[in-house]
């Protein structure tokens, strides 16, 4: 099994807590996930850094590498609610986690991935 650390940087920690994201509760999400879909017999810690991208509006995956950058305001309308806002962050976090495990785990190319 690998249990995932997720590991913002320095300039995305603020964004978190004033967010109110459950890294730790992601980071189990995603290790059982993983679990599930890759079982494995040995236990190993993997971390994977998030940077959020402030002004963006879009999120992506940097390809053979362990960091994930998301967009700071995932969602189309100016006023999301907290539901909208952290129900789109998760989309777009999934979205290229599997990018990450396309890339990491299965050796898929970049201009194959989709």
């Amino acid at each position: 099994m690998i249990v995932f650390k997720l590991k913002p940087t320095k300039s995305s920690k603020q964004w978190f807590e004033d967010n109110k994201v459950d890294l730790h509760a992601m980071e189990a999400a995603i290790s059982l996930l993983f679990a599930e879909l890759e079982p494995t017999i040995s236990t190993r810690r993997k971390v994977l850094t998030l940077q959020i991208m402030y002004d963006a509006n879009f999120s992506d995956y940097i390809f053979t590498t362990d960091k994930i950058r998301l967009c700071g305001n995932p969602t189309k309308s100016n006023r999301p609610s907290n539901i909208q806002r952290k129900t789109a962050f998760f989309n777009h976090f999934l979205h290229e986690f599997r990018h990450w495990m396309q890339s990491r785990v299965y050796k898929v190319g970049s201009t194959r991935i989709n």
